[in-house]
């Protein structure tokens, strides 16, 4: 007995093919909470790096409670298993102003927000952060609840790796240097 393979087995078993040859690892859930000085950390953004700089960024955005979902390709879908350095500002002190929420962007204006964290772009707002200064203007980021080393990529302390066991806890404190 001959088999004979039609265009829908063709079809159903590329399809079969395709759906396990994915192309990258898949965001886990990450769900936290950020404190200052043991209180809660509302109105933050969280955004993990992958550590050796290479990877997706996630990031998250704290509510009235201090807590998170990571966001790496859809809303809350998490982060890719990996190791993250972690840095977190508050809106309207930021380093680098954030232009609407990162949750709520498309892919386009999410690449633009995270390419001003960039070690170019640093350099340009530490200049004109040193202009300001000589003009004898005030800082926004020199009363940022959130001190910079949490907010600077290459001071921060806080890593994580992904997946987390269990809820992440970020514990700020306002007197770190």
């Amino acid at each position: 007995m001959r088999a004979r393979i039609t265009p829908g087995c063709l079809l159903g078993a590329a399809l079969v093919v395709a759906a396990g040859c994915g192309g990258g690892a898949k965001p886990v859930k990450v769900a936290g909470r950020v404190t200052l000085d043991n209180q809660p950390l509302p109105g933050a953004t969280i955004v993990f790096t992958p550590d050796g700089g290479t990877g997706n960024i996630a990031s998250g955005r704290t509510d009235d409670a201090g807590e998170f979902q990571l966001t790496t390709f859809g809303p809350d879908d998490g982060a890719v298993p990996g190791d993250y350095k972690i840095t977190v500002k508050v809106d309207g002190v930021l380093d680098t102003p954030l232009e609407g929420d990162p949750m709520n962007m498309d892919d386009a204006a999410k690449t633009k927000f995270f390419m001003k964290m960039s070690a170019k772009t640093k350099a340009a707002e530490e200049k004109e952060k040193k202009e300001r200064k000589k003009r004898g203007e005030r800082d926004k980021a020199d009363t940022s609840l959130v001190p910079p080393v949490y907010r600077d990529i290459t001071k921060t302390p806080l890593k994580q790796r992904v997946p987390a066991d269990g809820k992440v806890e970020i514990n700020l404190k306002s007197n770190a240097k």
